[in-house]
């Protein structure tokens, strides 16, 4: 089933779109800048919202550079995601339906919520047990919510994970509850 959300099955796909995207964000992108693809679409065999989710870490003092970049790339800025942060911006990309393409968290490099978003995505491609309690959490959010994304959203949040949310941090206490 796929909600208005756009939560999907899994798409072999999606490592393909993420490494056309990557490739052409380099060219955008200050030297040094790293390209990481996070989030359920890095995550084989993970259902998610079909839509890529991209981690761009650069030097703190090349940030204006690369937002720049990425918004004459095509990549819109959306303000009010992180304004109380200085060092994490979020970005789309749209397509010609005006669907989303792409997610984008452009951060300092050694921003926590850069690492926890690697660890989470390590973490669920390497163990079954975390990524079936990550899969049912969301999917359960999906099909309660599913023309709803601001409520979805509350849900994940108001669960204490943040499984779900734009921080990409992961999870853990919602996971680790269904351990105990």
């Amino acid at each position: 089933m796929t909600h208005e959300l756009g939560f999907a099955e899994y798409d072999p796909n999606w490592p393909s779109r993420f490494e056309q995207l990557r490739i052409t964000l380099l060219t955008d992108l200050p030297a040094g800048a790293v390209v990481e693809h996070v989030g359920s679409t890095a995550v084989p065999g993970l259902a998610s919202k079909d839509c890529i989710d991209i981690l761009v870490t650069v030097p703190s003092d090349h940030l204006q550079i690369a937002l720049a970049g990425l918004t004459a790339a095509g990549f819109e800025h959306r303000p009010t995601s992180f304004s109380e942060d200085s060092q994490r911006f979020m970005l789309r990309l749209l397509g010609p339906q005006r669907q989303r393409v792409a997610h984008l968290h452009l951060m300092a490099e050694g921003h926590i919520a850069a690492a926890q978003m690697v660890a989470v995505r390590d973490l669920l491609r390497r163990d079954r047990n975390w990524r079936g309690r990550y899969a049912l959490i969301k999917r359960s959010l999906a099909d309660q919510f599913p023309q709803d994304r601001p409520s979805f959203r509350a849900a994940c949040q108001g669960r204490g994970s943040g499984a779900c949310d734009r921080t990409g941090t992961a999870g853990f206490a919602v996971l680790d509850e269904g351990s105990r």
